[in-house]
């Protein structure tokens, strides 16, 4: 048994602070001592509370085996709170067999380079860092100042025996999410953000919807928290739909609970993301059986695949969204073969199980090949 804290204090409550959730419980549920460190008044904290999960919002006086950060902004906070700590009990140096092993796993698209002075002392502290994606490995190990062999990919996971038994019929989910039952539901699940493409959502929704009163689109989701343009976005986007003339095609319920319970709801689900390094609610769609678009970058191409488990578009565009859509209708035929062509590609790469032995064979790896930080 190890022990370890994760670490996500971001004071929204989106995809990578519920994958440190999920991946404490999983930890847990192996029989590890798995802990979060957050906020008190994060959604966070009371999702851990509510799982009997330790959740800590000052730092624990508690020496861990593993610290797993989820953002580089931790890997500061971290960097600084070693700082004090050993300006207090003195200077000396850490053995390498006391410190805790230091995983860092970015959820975020980095598109800037950290290769300086300044940020390689914090980064001398990471023993390993993880990257959800073939794109995303390459973009950390061309901007993080660490060395090439403590990189590795690690595809995200979902429990998928969950997604599966937890999904509500077609017809129960529709009438949770006040959707006709007779209609073509395109939907997305999300942060609503103009990086997660929401414009060009609801701009391909209107003049789509204007030419078939069939076709109900709907965005899962809040606007990120702290962000003023995610939330004037929402706003605008509220008064937009009040009197487009297909308004009652056009749902933005905001945030549902255990939204993946109602993916049964769609007929389409869509990505329009910029950049992503991998959406955790596109593999929550395949393992629903949800044929799926997405643009064509990030992490998406990895398992959008052309005439076998969805279709591309480029990002930032509203005709390539609506191209697309429009080509997708016409492929309705291939609808039940792509869904249990995703299915099986999720099942095979991405089950919450695989995904932590692979971790775990990671970190025992490090923990045996590890090597003294640099004194700070």
């Amino acid at each position: 048994m190890r022990s370890i804290l994760h670490i996500s204090t971001g004071p929204s409550y989106s995809g990578a602070e519920a994958y440190a959730l999920q991946t404490a419980l999983a930890q847990k549920q192996r029989g590890d001592d798995a802990h979060i460190f957050t906020a008190s008044s994060t959604a966070l904290f009371r999702e851990a509370e509510a799982a009997k999960l330790p959740a800590h919002t000052t730092w624990p006086r508690l020496k861990f085996d593993i610290i797993h950060l989820h953002s580089t902004q931790e890997l500061k906070a971290y960097w600084w709170r070693l700082a004090a700590d050993r300006l207090i009990h003195g200077l000396r140096r850490s053995s390498v067999s006391s410190r805790p092993l230091v995983v860092l796993q970015p959820h975020i698209w980095i598109d800037h380079s950290k290769r300086d002075p300044l940020h390689a002392i914090p980064y001398a502290q990471v023993d390993l860092v993880l990257a959800s994606s073939r794109p995303h490995l390459d973009t950390l190990k061309k901007h993080l100042p660490v060395r090439a062999s403590r990189f590795a990919l690690l595809p995200y996971g979902r429990d998928l025996a969950k997604i599966e038994s937890e999904l509500l019929d077609r017809a129960a989910a529709r009438a949770a999410l006040k959707l006709p039952a007779d209609a073509i539901v395109i939907g997305t699940v999300g942060r609503i953000d103009a990086g997660k493409g929401t414009r060009e959502f609801f701009a391909a929704a209107q003049a789509l919807t204007a030419l078939d009163s069939r076709l109900h689109f709907i965005w899962i989701g809040p606007p990120t928290s702290d962000d003023p343009k995610a939330i004037q976005l929402h706003a605008e986007l509220t008064e937009s739909l009040r009197h487009s003339p297909t308004r009652h095609q056009l749902h933005m319920p905001g945030a549902v609970a255990q939204s993946y319970k109602y993916l049964s709801a769609f007929d389409l689900h869509v990505l329009p993301t910029y950049k992503e390094c991998f959406a955790l609610s596109l593999l929550e769609a395949m393992a629903a059986g949800v044929p799926s678009l997405a643009t064509a970058s990030g992490g998406s191409p990895e398992v959008i695949r052309e005439n076998e488990t969805g279709w591309l578009f480029e990002p930032r565009s509203t005709s390539a969204l609506i191209n697309t859509l429009e080509r997708a209708l016409q492929d309705s035929a291939k609808w039940p073969q792509f869904a249990q062509n995703s299915k099986t590609l999720v099942r095979s790469h991405h089950d919450l199980s695989v995904v932590q032995s692979q971790l775990w064979q990671l970190i025992e790896d490090q923990i045996s090949e590890r090597s003294p930080p640099r004194t700070l």
